[in-house]
């Protein structure tokens, strides 16, 4: 039995199917509790990152909008420290000290500042508006100032628990306290992600050098510099040059011709302080000539205080705006001006009293030629003066004494001013000789049938409605043998009065305009392209470009009648302005009282320095020798004796200075300047550096850089001393060192780089709080 039971065990224990299906079960349930597990920490993860990015969203839209604002204060700072800046340089700080200057920029700088970001309901000024603030960000945000109430679920407030503004002329930075934003991310449960930012703004103030070399000249986009004249001989084909000119208080006076022409590189200017002369002198070849040609894309600019041409002379101009403070006058024979390439002529000079400050065009030579159609504005701020000399000549020269009278015309053709007489109906005389009755006469009179003693009666009743009764003045010439009586009217007056005797006598002035212009000689732009403060004349153009309700017709000339401009005044003074600043340094503005009472040479160069550079090394020139490529080029400094001009013959000088006159007798590349009058002679090419290759480029800037040891007094000490030291030749420009040559490239200007501000990095957040 024993035996039995032991079988029947061993028999159950070899049957093992039902175990494979519970160790399947078991893997299963296993399985799916892991599946589960997984899909259960992705979806929590899911739902973690889909929080997250809602919350960083609702973060960085809030961050956006304090962008915003920080933006926006950045353009009121800029706003502010260009007009401080513009302030300080139109004050006199000469006599003042560096601390002195900035402190007033720091002045000025928060003033403007204020003006921007203060309530404007606070009169002290101390707190900052929000709705300001507000006026930088996105309107599509939706961010108000109103605050949210319990039942609001899309939160967007900027506000401040103060509007605290504080600001201190004693302290380099504004703060703008306790800024606060509330922001709610837009999403389809609104409310859920929910930013609070909370900061101060603190705005720096900008730092800004205001040494008296804050503003430097483009000197060197220059080929020639002449603190006193620009001639040129009337031997040779005649001159070309290619780059900015700058001729001082004696002008420019050619006797051949002359061809000033600018590429895309340089900034286009040919400034005299003086007069221009074209052909004026009695060794002026046939046909003297100034071509000044603008380049292809852009204008170039023409600054002289009055342009008088010759005999034959002729000035044509292309692409070019002119800016002319006194005259344009055509006296001599057959004399032509052509103008044209959309440019510009600004006669700016704006006087009733002073003919050297009134600027018209005159045409005072037979057959001459006015033509300025191809110009896209004309504006004649100045009438015509007749100037008669009232004293015998100085010996040696023209008396400078006479008496100017005013005329109507803003463009005259000579004898026009017979307008201007009184008429002879108006002027009688008393000779008690032959009775005690007034005797007619006529205007002019011979100064030897009626002597000095001559009691002349004027009776301008019948003209009261142009001019008073005493408006009126007898003018005996020196050495004529005629005598005047001319009317003096405002400028209003005399233009109605103008435009009626045009109408009475269309005859006597359309021959007057004939003889000395010919018909179709002077010709203009449009009428809505003009501006002037008289009238003139101008020849009949086919295709009646003048419009007619501002004419009177005649056969060969018309009549333009002045429209008075509110803005001339403004034109006059920011023209002389500019003229005076380019005088003195260059610039158009930024010129201190000092540099605008010197001469030009004395702001770019330091002359003392040059003396003692040739005095102390016994070299007179002394030579800066720099290496490019193997060759060497020049930077040289001389000293001409009164009478004896420098003679430039060698052309591997890139920057010649001298003190006193030079004469060039080869082709020159680089900066020429000189204290006294330079002269070209023959037909040569002068090209300044910022026109040449990039190979004289370097070179130029090799020659001023490389250093030499000198005998040196640093001018600077109270008791210099002479003493030895490396120096190079750009250390004798005034401020030389502060010229950033480096930023000297042929599509641009030098620069200084140390008033450069980045004002990015003038606002800034303080006590950042994030929720």
């Amino acid at each position: 039995m024993c035996k039995k039971l032991m079988q029947n065990i061993r028999k159950i224990r070899k049957d093992n199917k039902g175990s494979a299906i519970v160790l399947v079960i078991v893997a299963l349930a296993m399985v799916g509790i892991l599946a589960m597990t997984i899909m259960w920490m992705s979806m929590t993860n899911y739902y973690m990152k889909a929080t997250d990015k809602g919350n960083k969203q609702g973060f960085y839209s809030a961050e956006t909008v304090l962008e915003q604002i920080k933006a926006g204060l950045e353009e009121d700072a800029s706003w502010a420290a260009a007009r401080a800046y513009a302030y300080i340089l139109t004050k006199d700080y000469s006599a003042s000290s560096l601390a002195d200057r900035d402190y007033e920029f720091k002045k000025a700088y928060q003033d403007y500042f204020v003006q921007r970001v203060v309530d404007p309901s606070d009169a002290t000024k101390s707190t900052y508006s929000i709705s300001h603030l507000l006026e930088y960000v996105d309107s599509s945000l939706g961010v108000t100032n109103s605050a949210p109430t319990p039942t609001t679920t899309m939160i967007r407030y900027l506000d401040s628990p103060t509007c605290s503004f504080i600001h201190s002329y004693s302290s380099d930075l504004m703060k703008l306290e306790a800024v606060h934003l509330e922001y709610t991310e837009d999403s389809a449960n609104a409310g859920e992600f929910y930013s609070v930012i909370d900061t101060d703004i603190i705005i720096m103030v900008p730092d800004v050098s205001f040494t008296q070399t804050s503003v430097l000249p483009d000197v060197f986009e220059y080929a020639l510099v002449a603190d006193k004249k620009i001639v040129d001989t009337n031997s040779g084909t005649g001159e070309t040059v290619d780059g900015n000119i700058y001729a001082g208080e004696d002008g420019i006076e050619l006797l051949n011709k002359l061809t000033v022409k600018y590429s895309e590189q340089s900034s286009g200017r040919l400034v005299s302080k003086g007069n221009v002369k074209i052909g004026t002198d009695a060794m002026s070849i046939s046909g003297a000539e100034l071509n000044v040609e603008g380049p292809t894309s852009g204008m170039s600019e023409f600054w002289a205080e009055d342009i008088t041409l010759g005999k034959s002379a002729m000035l044509t101009t292309n692409r070019v705006d002119s800016f002319v403070a006194d005259d344009l006058t055509l006296s001599g024979r057959k004399a032509k001006v052509k103008m044209e390439g959309n440019g510009s002529y600004y006669g700016y000079g704006k006087s009733e009293s002073k003919a050297s400050e009134s600027s018209a065009i005159v045409v005072n030579g037979l057959g001459s030629q006015v033509d300025i159609k191809g110009l896209d504005k004309v504006v004649l701020l100045g009438r015509t003066f007749v100037s008669i000399p009232q004293l015998e000549p100085v010996p040696g020269g023209v008396s400078v004494n006479s008496t100017d009278f005013r005329m109507g015309e803003s463009l005259a053709v000579k004898g026009e001013q017979v307008a201007f007489l009184v008429p002879d109906e108006c002027l009688t005389y008393q000779d008690d000789a032959v009775s005690e009755n007034a005797v007619k006469m006529t205007n002019p009179f011979s100064s030897t049938v009626y002597p000095d003693n001559t009691k002349i009666k004027v009776n301008l009743s019948a003209l009261s409605e142009y001019v008073e009764p005493t408006g009126y003045k007898i003018v005996r010439p020196y050495g004529s043998k005629l005598g005047y009586v001319y009317m003096q009217m405002t400028g209003d007056k005399a233009n109605e009065y103008y435009e009626e005797y045009y109408k009475r006598n269309l005859e006597k002035l359309n021959n007057y305009f004939l003889v000395y212009t010919g018909a179709g000689k002077v010709e203009l732009p449009a009428g809505s392209k003009i501006s002037s403060e008289g009238n003139f004349l101008s020849a009949v153009i086919s295709d009646n470009s003048i419009p007619s309700d501002k004419i009177i017709r005649n056969t060969d000339s018309q009549l333009y009648i002045s429209v008075p401009e509110s803005d001339k005044e403004y034109i006059n003074a920011d023209l002389t302005k500019k003229k005076k600043n380019l005088c003195a340094k260059l610039i158009t503005d930024g010129a201190t009282a000092a540099e605008l009472s010197n001469t030009l040479f004395d702001n770019i160069i330091s002359r003392e320095d040059v003396e003692n550079l040739i005095s102390l090394n016994h070299q007179n020139p002394y030579t800066f020798v720099g290496t490019t490529d193997g060759n060497t080029y020049k930077a040289v400094f001389a000293k001409a004796a009164p009478g004896t001009p420098y003679n430039y013959t060698d052309t591997s000088i890139r920057v010649l200075v001298v003190i006193g006159d030079v004469n060039i007798n080869a082709n020159f590349t680089g900066l020429l300047i000189a204290s006294g009058t330079v002269k070209i002679n023959g037909g040569y090419t002068i090209t300044s550096i910022i026109n040449a290759d990039d190979t004289q480029m370097q070179a130029l800037k090799d020659a001023l850089q490389v250093k030499q040891t000198v005998q040196y007094k640093n001018l600077a000490d109270p008791t210099p001393v002479e003493t030895t030291e490396d120096r190079s030749a750009l250390q004798y420009f005034v401020d030389g060192t502060e010229y950033d040559l480096d930023g000297l490239q042929r599509n641009g200007s030098p620069t200084v780089s140390k008033n450069n501000v980045e004002f990015t990095e003038l606002v800034k957040f303080n006590n950042w709080i994030k929720k």
